[in-house]
């Protein structure tokens, strides 16, 4: 494992710009999805930050619920108005045409997951822009940071998206990606 020199900033919700029904509502509906101990129905509270999202809300008398739902499809739903927010996305360009952004409460560190049998030993590198020559595994909807997604997008980094982490961790056991960027803490 190697930290990335970046960090992805957690952000708690992402907001509807259209948020104007918030203020009649009661009870709000929060998309979210299974990311824990940050996020995850099995876990007390929904988990950390859900249980943080909460207690904010009821501060001003609004209780909150949490559907857990596919990352992409918690996103699609939100941006089309079936809930009020999205909740633990990182803030990213294209999230910023549609959604507003709370202040960041935690700051995630992504490692390099790697074995040791590709690389003979300790991988080392400096910059993002270096490992073009590598097969990244990338979990569908993460953040990441935007650095990546531009990389990515002018084929300068291999990328090959699952739809899970655990997806990502076979195909990194088997040998199908080299490479495979998750939190320090999941």
């Amino acid at each position: 494992m190697k930290r990335t020199s970046a960090t992805i900033k957690a952000l708690t919700l992402l907001l509807l710009v259209s948020f104007h029904s918030l203020s009649k509502a009661e009870t709000i509906q929060i998309a979210s999805g299974e990311y824990p101990p940050w996020t995850s129905q099995s876990l007390p509270g929904g988990g950390y930050i859900n249980r943080l999202v909460s207690e904010a809300f009821k501060l001003h008398n609004i209780d909150v619920k949490f559907d857990y739902l596919p990352w992409k499809r918690a996103l699609e739903a939100t941006r089309i108005g079936n809930y009020h927010a999205t909740s633990f996305w990182g803030e990213s360009e294209e999230r910023r045409q549609d959604f507003l952004h709370s202040q960041t409460i935690e700051n995630i560190y992504f490692v390099f997951f790697y074995t040791k049998k590709r690389f003979n030993g300790p991988f080392k590198w400096q910059s993002l822009d270096e490992l073009g020559r590598l097969k990244i595994g990338a979990t569908r909807s993460y953040t990441y940071n935007d650095e990546f997604w531009r990389l990515y997008k002018q084929d300068r980094l291999r990328v090959s998206i699952s739809n899970t982490d655990i997806d990502n961790l076979r195909k990194l056991i088997s040998g199908t990606i080299d490479l495979f960027p998750i939190s320090d803490v999941v």
